[in-house]
């Protein structure tokens, strides 16, 4: 990883006192996409539903962070065993190998949710697409610079609007965080800056110290599962 960086200043965010550079990296790869995800992109409000797949994820748990700020009803696919408190998390969890996840969500509510979070690029869209309401909004958000090069990615956006838009009737949207951030710099800019202010503020949680998440699943299971985002160490 990369330990510097020229930038003109017209791209640069300040990091408040008290926040680690590690802090500051792990709000900007997890709650930056997560925050434009639903107050950007998804329209919500208080009291509306979603689903998310692998809200245990780092971006996932963010979304889950950020959404019960909002007020929002959570449902959230996991693995067989790895199920968190209901009464804790304040979501309702669905086995990820479940086939019928709409017949799930619709004896709760009949209507379907208002919003669906597809993580993992698009490869569940299909059999989650059906809970959501007819007016309802679908989000494939692609892994962070995986294939987001042109045409690949433009490809496989208008694939999925021409699709699932005028065959299916749903609407779906594709996110890729840098794409959004080049096409919307000030309004990236301003989100990253509420969002460290948030995390001074104590808002937001991120761990104290640099976790090395990807070395260590155990510690980073942990610390998503007690609501603290570890901290990337470079």
């Amino acid at each position: 990883m990369t330990r510097s960086l020229r930038l003109p200043e017209s791209l640069a965010v300040r990091i408040p006192k008290r926040i680690r550079p590690e802090q500051a990296l792990t709000v900007a790869a997890n709650f930056l996409p997560a925050y434009q995800l639903l107050h950007r992109l998804a329209d919500l409000n208080e009291g509306d539903r979603i689903l998310l797949l692998d809200p245990r994820s780092g971006l996932g748990s963010a979304l889950v962070s950020l959404a019960m700020r909002m007020g929002l009803f959570i449902y959230g696919t996991f693995l067989k065993g790895t199920y968190p408190s209901a009464e804790a998390q304040r979501l309702t969890p669905i086995d990820a190998g479940t086939r019928d996840v709409d017949a799930v969500i619709r004896r709760k509510h009949p209507k379907g949710v208002h919003a669906f979070f597809d993580l993992s690029g698009g490869g569940h869209l299909s059999r989650f697409l059906p809970a959501l309401r007819r007016d309802g909004e679908g989000f494939v958000v692609e892994s962070l610079g995986k294939g987001s090069v042109w045409p690949p990615f433009a490809c496989r956006a208008l694939f999925r609007t021409l699709y699932f838009n005028l065959i299916h009737r749903r609407h779906v949207e594709t996110y890729e965080v840098h794409r959004y951030a080049r096409h919307h710099p000030e309004r990236t800019r301003k989100d990253l800056r509420r969002l460290l202010h948030w995390l001074k503020e104590g808002k937001i949680q991120v761990a104290d110290e640099p976790l090395l998440s990807l070395g260590r699943p155990d510690l980073l299971a942990k610390a998503l599962a007690a609501g603290i985002h570890p901290a990337i160490s470079p």
